[in-house]
């Protein structure tokens, strides 16, 4: 499931319960979930944190477009922390966000899975 119940009706909402908008949606975020994760991991070990707070300010952006809110507040907390220099903790967060960026993924709903009940 998206994060929760909670979270997959507001993306049903935001796509007036449209089945396929919905499923489309969560398969295109899915696959930019993993280039993230591909991606802060480079940035990481290369410290390059100009890169990881472009990388965190549109992961920010298209996981609060998809209600993943865990995520979407992992992700501007990366990008306080890369403005106000906070290196140590910065290594900390992008390992937290990728273990809820895998989490998402593992529970991203297929179509056999998602049953969309009429309200």
């Amino acid at each position: 499931m998206i994060e929760s119940d909670s979270n997959l009706d507001q993306l049903r909402e935001k796509c007036f319960d449209n089945e396929d908008l919905v499923l489309k949606l969560i398969s295109r975020f899915d696959k930019s979930l993993s280039i993230y994760e591909i991606e802060l991991g480079q940035a990481s070990e290369t410290q390059n944190y100009e890169l990881i707070h472009s990388l965190g300010h549109r992961l920010a952006g298209e996981s609060g477009t998809m209600c993943a809110w865990k995520i979407h507040e992992s992700a501007k907390q990366l990008c306080e922390l890369c403005r106000s220099l906070s290196f140590d903790l910065i290594e900390t967060l992008i390992q937290e966000l990728t273990v809820e960026m895998q989490r998402f993924r593992a529970n991203s709903l297929s179509r056999e899975q998602m049953q969309f009940e009429p309200q």
